[in-house]
């Protein structure tokens, strides 16, 4: 019995190492990282876990199955949840110098973004987005890998995986350099349209601001055709506010913009709010 005590202790002593090091990378930005050999041994401790290969991840035997029902399982997965704020928060610190690592964590966390469980898929698909945002152009070279696992994310079953992902292509399509992210608007539409029709999440935010994002991407007639008016359909935004500065962003760009035709749906909204 004290073996199992000792085993869950060890779960638990890392997730909260993990979680004080997220909120100290996200507060003190990478100052903290320059203490001799820390960023280097973070990185190997980090795969370690995503890779559920760290001490206090290895199986001591049926006895702990037996004696902690399903605990073992739950505490398994704060481990890897609280790893992935500590990613966050290194590309939060790092911002385009991130992507040295980013090559090491990817694919374990697409691995976790097709998992079975929804909280898996959900919890890795916003990680990404949140690494996408502060990769910025730096994103370029993952385009191709990302736009594969998050186009499937789209369609996903669960609201919370398919938000997550209609707000990492956004920034995606709208960070990357390669051309190729303009090949996605077709589907991407196609996967997203009919979500603005579900209330009481952050799905219609996410989705107006992956619209938006494309826009400013490529504000070409025929794409704010079909993607502004779907945006002032779901305004005023009303879960996730963080989504509306890209959203007027887009609106500023279009009403600036000589090429568009369609102020008229921007002065109806500027006429809304003001």
């Amino acid at each position: 019995m004290p073996r199992v005590n000792t085993f869950l202790s060890d779960r638990s002593v890392v997730s909260v190492v993990n979680q004080n090091c997220a909120e100290a990378l996200k507060l003190c930005g990478p100052a903290i990282l320059g203490v001799k050999d820390l960023e280097k041994q973070m990185v190997i401790i980090i795969a370690a876990l995503l890779t559920r290969c760290h001490p206090c991840q290895q199986d001591f035997g049926d006895e702990a199955d037996v004696d902690v029902e399903g605990g073992t399982s739950e505490y398994d997965w704060l481990v890897i949840d609280t790893t992935l704020d500590v990613i966050i928060g290194m590309s939060a610190a790092l911002g385009e110098n991130f992507g040295n690592h980013w090559m090491i964590f990817i694919k374990p966390i697409i691995k976790l973004a097709s998992s079975q469980e929804d909280v898996e898929r959900s919890t890795s698909t916003g990680t990404m987005a949140e690494v996408i945002k502060y990769l910025g152009s730096a994103v370029t070279p993952f385009t191709d890998a990302l736009s594969k696992i998050l186009m499937k994310r789209l369609r996903d079953t669960d609201d919370l995986t398919k938000s997550n992902a209609a707000f990492a292509i956004g920034q995606l399509i709208f960070s990357s350099q390669d051309q190729q992210v303009l090949r996605l608007y077709e589907d991407v539409v196609v996967a997203l349209e009919p979500a603005l029709d579900t209330t009481g999440s952050t799905m219609q935010d996410n989705v107006a601001g992956c619209f938006a994002r494309m826009m400013m991407k490529n504000p070409d007639v025929a794409v704010v055709a079909k993607l502004l008016p779907l945006v002032v359909s779901v305004l005023p935004l009303k879960q996730d506010v963080e989504e509306n500065p890209p959203i007027f962003q887009c609106l500023y760009k279009l009403c600036k913009s000589t090429r568009t035709r369609f102020c008229s749906h921007v002065c109806f909204l500027v006429e809304f709010f003001f």
